[in-house]
């Protein structure tokens, strides 16, 4: 995936410990995010089995759709698309998209969508 530029190897370290490498999602990685929510939304839909999550926006708490939309209207970043099961569970439970990610890939995430 780094060859093709979807992520791209980047060197941390936390204090006292060695040197790492994170991937993080590349602007060409990031504009696949669209066709990934259609997918789930399809694979929910059609695949048996599937377990469901909907996608909501943490700023206003609405479920997120894939849907054609005339150009220029918003989209939600997906620094700001939330992860919620289907089953029963409280919304405190629910999940930011990158909450299980460490500190500098939710920081390049930031950067590169402006939230």
């Amino acid at each position: 995936m780094t060859a093709d530029g979807l992520l791209e190897r980047v060197p941390y370290r936390d204090q006292g410990a060695r040197t790492r490498h994170e991937y993080l999602p590349t602007d060409k990685a990031l504009a696949l995010y669209p066709v990934l929510a259609a997918l789930m939304e399809w694979g929910e839909r059609h695949v048996p089995g599937v377990v469901p999550v909907r996608l909501h926006d943490r700023r206003s708490g609405e479920p997120l759709v894939a849907a054609l939309v005339a150009a220029g209207t918003p989209s939600c970043p997906p620094a700001l698309v939330e992860v919620r099961p289907v089953q029963c569970w409280p919304k405190s439970n629910s999940r930011n998209l990158f909450d299980y990610h460490s500190g500098p890939l939710r920081n390049a995430i930031h950067e590169k969508t402006g939230t």
